[in-house]
């Protein structure tokens, strides 16, 4: 018998006494290799109560990656006045003012976004119920119309179901350059750990950098069968082939933009590998788990957390991201360096930013989320190409020296080798990868005045004693500003009861002048 793509679905609640539970689960039995005990502190994060509702996205600790255990949890609060029934399932009252409650999916398949949507649908019938013992059949109906729904999905699957709850133009317009530093950081392998509550938005942001790199995130993550593999390789494909620039637009006042050259993501053997030889996925972890992290036979990770102790446990991480600050710190002065984006970065990361800004439904979607992930595909391709074929180190500095010879010593990097040679061995004239442009693909003109401009930004901007400046600085400016206005303001009045004043007087002299006559 086929294995069902969701696995189990649980109620998690807080108990004043244990802290997180499990209160029930459908089914009843447990087949699979993972920690259940730890579970319930994954479903309901630290600082939840502070929150109406939250979800969180998760992969399974220590699961095996070839088969590897996603998690969705949808998180309630409730007023305990509200409910019909008021006691835990060991039969005590419960002592707060509100419930929390959490309702988890166990699943087979990434597709986070898209059983959230589902599953939240079962939750708001569980707080409508109003009764937490009596969610047996609720848990056992939201199991089997999951399993029927995901079923007939994976039937016509295509990779926008992957991405669905992930919006790359929002995260684009609030981390700027920032998020190709996080794309590059991906590729080196490294201890990165994402802080920040409410968890949702953690999740999401760690999901999307992983969504630019080419089918990482539904090939990377999952071993797709091979009979749906096709469906999703035919819509990746199904990009703007050439590398051209739009300047038939209607509208003089939008900036001349690219689309960049995209090829068939099998002639350059995508996804790379970076969830293999022992380098977590970890979008959400709970400090239950913070000895996974620890742990010296991992080779790496990126995780995410919301408890404020994995932030002072710096020696167990290369980087730390602050999510809700937007803020990259380095333990490392060489790893900085080799994230340093070049002149060449910038200038594609102003070609994305022009795009978001001036979309456009023609030539190829200009501004989407699709066609930003297809920049991204031919910026990593060239990268890849770069990196592979030329030993010139002006071609290298344009996309950081540093950080090519790092990411070289890579275990993804290196298995991304060994396909390649052996591909090369029984096919001497390669394919479409080995005809593709060498180089960065905005290396063509030369440094200019904006170069200068975005390089003193980004300065400023990864630097924590000039954030400070430009904050003072701006709030300053500001302050100055509405005094300024105040200033002005009452100047206009001023001179309104001055030229009424002058008035009266003139009316006075006038009359003056009338009686002396």
């Amino acid at each position: 018998m086929e294995e069902p793509i969701v696995l189990k679905i649980f109620l998690i609640g807080f108990h004043h006494k244990k802290g997180c539970v499990k209160d029930s689960e459908y089914p009843k039995e447990n087949k699979y290799d993972f920690d259940i005990e730890r579970l319930p502190s994954l479903c309901l994060p630290d600082q939840s109560h502070n929150y109406e509702s939250d979800s969180v996205y998760f992969v399974i600790p220590n699961s095996n990656e070839e088969k590897r255990i996603f998690g969705v949890s949808c998180f309630r609060q409730i007023k305990t006045d509200k409910l019909i029934n008021r006691k835990e399932n060991d039969g005590t009252e419960f002592s707060r003012s509100s419930v929390q409650k959490s309702v988890c999916c166990l699943t087979s398949i990434p597709l986070f976004g898209y059983i959230e949507v589902k599953l939240n649908l079962y939750v708001d019938k569980i707080f409508e119920q109003a009764d937490f013992l009596k969610c047996e059949e609720l848990l056992k109906e939201s199991y089997i119309e999951l399993n029927r729904c995901l079923s007939m999905r994976l039937e016509t699957i295509d990779l926008n179901d992957f991405y669905i709850g992930l919006c790359l133009r929002e995260l684009i317009s609030i981390w700027k350059h920032k998020i190709l530093v996080l794309f590059k950081l991906l590729l080196l392998e490294k201890r990165v750990l994402c802080y920040g509550t409410p968890v949702r938005p953690l999740c999401t942001t760690i999901l999307s950098i992983i969504s630019l790199h080419p089918h990482l995130l539904n090939k990377g993550l999952w071993n797709c069968p091979d009979k749906k593999q096709k469906k999703l390789e035919i819509f990746q494909d199904d990009k703007i082939n050439v590398e051209e620039e739009i300047t038939n637009s209607t509208d003089s006042q939008k900036p001349h933009l690219m689309n960049l050259r995209c090829i068939n993501t099998k002639d350059f053997f995508a996804p790379m590998h970076i969830f293999k030889n022992g380098y977590l996925c970890l979008p959400f972890i709970s400090l239950s788990y913070i000895d996974i992290i620890a742990d010296k036979l991992n080779n790496g990770f990126i995780a995410g957390a919301s408890n404020v102790l994995f932030q002072q446990k710096k020696n167990l991480v290369d980087v730390i991201i602050d999510i809700p600050t937007q803020t990259i710190d380095y333990n490392d002065a060489e790893l900085k360096r080799s994230l340093q984006l070049t002149s060449h970065d910038l200038r594609f990361f102003e070609h994305i930013l022009k795009g978001i800004d001036s979309p456009s439904e023609e030539m190829g979607g200009i501004g989407t989320d699709q066609w930003i992930r297809n920049q991204f595909e031919s910026y990593f391709t060239s990268m890849l190409r770069t990196n592979y074929e030329v030993d010139n180190n002006r071609e290298l500095e344009c996309f950081n020296e540093c950080f090519m010879e790092e990411w070289r010593k890579t275990n993804n990097y290196q298995d991304w080798l060994t396909k390649k040679i052996t591909f090369m061995s029984s096919n001497l004239e390669g394919n479409d990868f080995d005809k593709f442009p060498l180089g960065h693909p905005f290396s063509r003109q030369p440094i200019n005045v904006s170069d200068v401009r975005n390089k003193i930004v980004q300065s400023i901007n990864n630097t924590p004693s000039a954030r400070k400046t430009v904050a003072a600085v701006t709030t300053t400016f500001s302050n100055a500003k509405s005094s300024f206005a105040l200033w002005l303001s009452n100047l206009s009045v001023k001179e309104e009861v001055s030229d009424d004043l002058k008035d009266e007087y003139d009316k006075v002299d006038q009359e003056k002048t009338n009686q002396v006559i």
